[in-house]
């Protein structure tokens, strides 16, 4: 894998997580929006299913980011002189973490006060 082709699978990564993860939890937060304007059964059934797909889809790309992370700086042991730029990947996808946090706290608390 070259350097740059490292930093881009970083990239990807990290922006297909956090694209996913937004759908979820946008969904949530405009469709708790809509229940409270509309008082619908249909937009209080769809709170439901974004912020339930959203915490399950949470531990599957952890698992996912963190094989990931694991393979990059396996691979990086290998390649020892671009070494900062498998850093760099690695760190683009540890972004997601606090991001993932605060959704699935937002998420929860979403559930909760229902």
């Amino acid at each position: 894998m070259k350097t740059l082709n490292v930093l881009k699978f970083g990239k990807y990564t990290f922006w297909v997580s956090f694209a996913i993860g937004n759908i979820f939890f946008f969904g949530a937060l405009i469709s708790n929006s809509l229940w409270l304007i509309y008082d619908s059964p249909l937009f209080y059934e769809y709170i439901y299913d974004f912020a339930g797909y959203g915490l399950m889809y949470l531990p599957f790309a952890m698992t996912i980011n963190i094989l990931i992370i694991i393979l990059l700086s396996i691979y990086s042991l290998w390649i020892k002189e671009s070494f900062a730029n498998y850093s760099k990947a690695v760190g683009y996808i540890l972004l997601n973490a606090p991001i993932a946090f605060l959704y699935a706290f937002i998420g929860f608390l979403l559930i909760l006060n229902l």
